[in-house]
């Protein structure tokens, strides 16, 4: 194939990847892999059907889970033992790669700049609030008192990946409170 002159070599034709027939390469005979992408591939792709009956717990063995709980792993907690702005979490989860989170702010959803983003211009523009920070829930009896840390929790059955059932066991993969009638969050980076 041509190619101007400031861009190298022409590409060389006949090498059985996305053959056109000219080299006269039997499709399913080339490169592994070269005449997988048509629409009858050499190895047949599962039916949807197939794919939903494995068992999500054989692919929830794979996950490197995230545990919140290891608290080794994580530096700077409050007093009860939950997060605060500077709270470091740093743990080599696979050999060579590391995650680092930093929490730079303990703030609801409803106070971020995503947020801001996302309703302006919709009728829910005036749920923004720039100064909300982590609390009960108005009309709840404690509304107005200091809420619990958040902390590692584990993953239950309302998550969205709980609700595919990867559920891991023995480990804290998700940031909450430990009671429900809260407004809060955490932002990192």
């Amino acid at each position: 194939m041509p190619r101007a002159s400031n861009q190298g070599q022409p590409i060389p034709q006949g090498t059985g990847f996305r053959d056109s027939g000219a080299t006269g390469i039997t499709p399913g005979s080339g490169p592994a892999g070269a005449d997988d992408a048509t629409s009858v591939p050499r190895v047949p792709k599962p039916a949807l059907s197939e794919s939903e009956k494995k068992e999500s717990t054989q692919l929830a063995k794979q996950i490197n889970w995230i545990d919140f709980s290891d608290t080794a792993s994580l530096k700077n907690l409050d007093p009860q033992g939950g997060f605060k702005v500077g709270t470091v979490f740093k743990k080599e989860i696979s050999p060579g790669y590391v995650v680092t989170m930093t929490v730079t702010e303990l703030k609801p959803f409803n106070s971020t700049e995503i947020y801001k983003k996302r309703v302006e211009g919709t009728p829910s523009a005036g749920t923004y609030d720039p100064n909300a920070v982590n609390s009960y829930l108005k009309g709840y009896k404690d509304y107005g008192k200091t809420p619990p840390s958040v902390t590692g929790r584990p993953q239950n059955k309302f998550s969205t990946i709980g609700g595919q059932g990867l559920i891991p066991k023995a480990v804290k993969p998700k940031l909450s409170y430990q009671m429900t009638r809260l407004t809060g969050g955490l932002s990192s980076k």
